[in-house]
């Protein structure tokens, strides 16, 4: 990859851009910066939000389970199986780059390696030809928390909204709780907003 080849001066100027402290970023977060460098390489587009979205209906329909589905954990098969982009989208891609794109099954493959590989934020797991895949696994609320990072503060939170609020209670957390719908808990938009479970603690304001 040529990005590899750069001098040190030109990483300390890329990584000064992934630090902006009015914007919430106020270091620079490994996984942000391996998938930045991912997309610029490999000449394919970031995720659409009609796509995550066809992803998060897609994994509400197919995941069973009783508890918050953004909890629930994805092996690689599990994540292969996503559309994250669609024939239109691709297609587009190739038509503007000079140079051809990337294979699309080997990007997703190496996405979740380094969803993977940095979940542990303070003990990255480094990943070798020994390392079953089969057998590792990330969370959906970190898949959406990175792949569905917006250009914008106000695209980033809107795409947050839909891909990271968890699904209303269906019943009312206490007797005294009304059941209202389409309003927001307090402790769910916090969590939005400061990527609780999503994105290191050290890297968002």
């Amino acid at each position: 990859l040529g990005w590899v080849r750069r001098s040190d001066d030109a990483f300390h100027a890329l990584c000064r851009g992934f630090v902006v402290e009015e914007w919430g970023n106020v270091q620079v977060d490994v996984t942000e910066f391996l998938l930045a460098l991912t997309f610029h390489s490999c000449r394919l587009p970031w995720p659409s939000l009609g796509a995550l979205r066809s992803a998060r209906c897609l994994l509400r329909d197919t995941l069973q389970t009783t508890h918050d589905f953004l909890e629930v954990r994805l092996c690689e098969s599990e994540f292969m199986s996503l559309p994250l982009w669609d024939e239109n989208e691709l297609a587009k891609a190739r038509r503007q780059n000079e140079a051809p794109t990337c294979e699309v099954v080997a990007v997703q493959q190496w996405l979740f390696q380094v969803l993977l590989c940095f979940q542990g934020e303070l003990h990255p797991h480094c990943l070798n030809t020994n390392t079953k895949l089969s057998r590792q696994s990330v969370s959906v609320h970190r898949m959406f928390s990175y792949l569905g990072l917006g250009v914008m503060p106000t695209d980033g939170l809107q795409r947050a909204m839909e891909l990271l609020m968890p699904d209303p209670p269906s019943t009312p957390y206490s007797p005294d709780e009304p059941t209202l719908d389409g309003t927001l808990r307090v402790q769910d938009l916090w969590g939005l907003l400061f990527s609780h479970c999503g994105r290191p603690a050290t890297a968002v304001a």
